[in-house]
């Protein structure tokens, strides 16, 4: 391993309290202070949102104040999405991430029991708010987990899609769902993906779905050498590489919070590729930083990633 790789590679995955675009959020809630985090929120694109959301409801213990608040602002879409976005996370928690065939009835009763919870509470927002998008984002989500049918699931995207084209927290779920993994299948997924490219503006993250439905594929195939296999076909590059140009690698492309989790799908699916150099130009992108997703689905934590570093730069030419 490279003495002299940069920490920042490898210390930790973007939280809410590490990412510089959401520091007035963070601070916010730090001081228990939901107004604030509120204004905070609001000033934000809806799917930039979305993804602030979904950081905010992966910190522990964090039910406490969202449930203050949502008591307190019980008008506030915002409110009452973000508590319902925490109940998704302790659902999952709770469910854990063996197979459902290895997974206990306590355990998915627990899991359902959450996503309930959650739904009915979105619901209820978008009934109040149909135009506030990180709502039916979150609904796509407990669509999965609850399993209500992927045409279901496409009809709360195209809602979705409607007050807020091109959301990408939506359509990486609505992407998620379509996969065999969720027993859906590779045509239908591999269809969403591209439509999503070919209708999002250059430099858009959207363009990263391609990457993600590879390694939905990679997946299903193990995540081993046979998925590996999968990426390192002629045709599977070629697509990346195409869907990468036209977005992360865009000059159009505005670097993001969400930006890094677009960079990590491609620099992930062309290291497990064999593909060095094209992994090392997402790498770079990145900074420093990474998304937890989808990275802890082929390395054991965040200080794996100096092994992919050193590996696709070389023990001289890690990022500094």
């Amino acid at each position: 391993m490279n003495p002299e790789t940069d920490d920042r590679v490898a210390d930790a995955y973007d939280r809410l309290g590490s990412v510089p675009e959401y520091s007035a959020v963070a601070d916010a809630v730090g001081r228990r202070d939901w107004p604030q985090a509120e204004e905070a929120l609001s000033a934000l694109p809806a799917d930039q949102e979305s993804y602030a959301l979904e950081l905010l409801a992966d910190e522990e213990g964090v039910e406490s104040f969202l449930e203050d608040a949502a008591a307190a602002h019980s008008a506030s879409a915002r409110a009452r999405t973000s508590l319902a976005a925490r109940w998704i996370v302790l659902g999952w928690s709770a469910r854990g991430h063996a197979l459902a065939s290895e997974t206990s009835r306590e355990q998915m009763d627990a899991f359902r029991e959450w996503l309930i919870r959650a739904e009915q509470m979105l619901t209820a927002v978008c009934a109040d708010n149909p135009a506030y998008a990180p709502a039916w984002a979150a609904r796509i989500l407990t669509a999965r987990g609850l399993e209500v049918g992927q045409s279901e699931a496409i009809r709360r995207y195209r809602q979705l899609n409607a007050v807020f084209p091109h959301h990408f927290p939506g359509q990486r779920d609505a992407l998620i769902y379509l996969s065999p993994r969720w027993h859906g299948d590779n045509q239908t997924a591999h269809a969403f993906a591209l439509r999503a490219l070919e209708e999002a503006p250059d430099g858009s993250d959207s363009g990263s779905l391609i990457a993600f439905y590879h390694l939905e594929r990679w997946m299903e195939a193990g995540r081993g050498e046979a998925g590996a296999a999968i990426l390192a076909q002629p045709a599977v590059l070629a697509e990346i590489a195409d869907a990468a140009a036209r977005s992360v690698l865009h000059p159009s492309h505005v670097p993001s919070p969400l930006g890094i989790q677009a960079q990590s799908a491609f620099a992930l699916a062309l290291w497990l590729a064999g593909e060095r150099a094209a992994a090392a130009v997402h790498l770079r992108a990145l900074g420093g930083r990474a998304s937890a997703f989808p990275w802890d689905h082929a390395v054991a934590g965040p200080h794996a990633l100096r092994v992919v570093a050193d590996e696709v730069f070389g023990p001289q030419d890690a990022p500094r």
